[in-house]
């Protein structure tokens, strides 16, 4: 399973930031995913976005 993040400025001198968030298993239907897929997923993204947090928290 692949993540890919991406993020583009936002607003007129781009003091904002939109993060789109991708996943490889995006192609097969919400319905038709296991539920130990979708619950996979969760995780694997709740586990990016804190080690994200945790990095920008160091930046500031």
């Amino acid at each position: 399973m692949e993540t890919t993040y991406a993020w583009e400025p936002r607003g007129e001198a781009g003091e904002r930031t939109r993060m789109t968030l991708r996943n490889g298993a995006q192609r097969l239907r919400r319905t038709r995913r296991p539920p130990a897929i979708t619950s996979a997923m969760r995780h694997a993204q709740s586990k990016d976005l804190a080690r994200l947090k945790a990095l920008l928290d160091q930046q500031v």
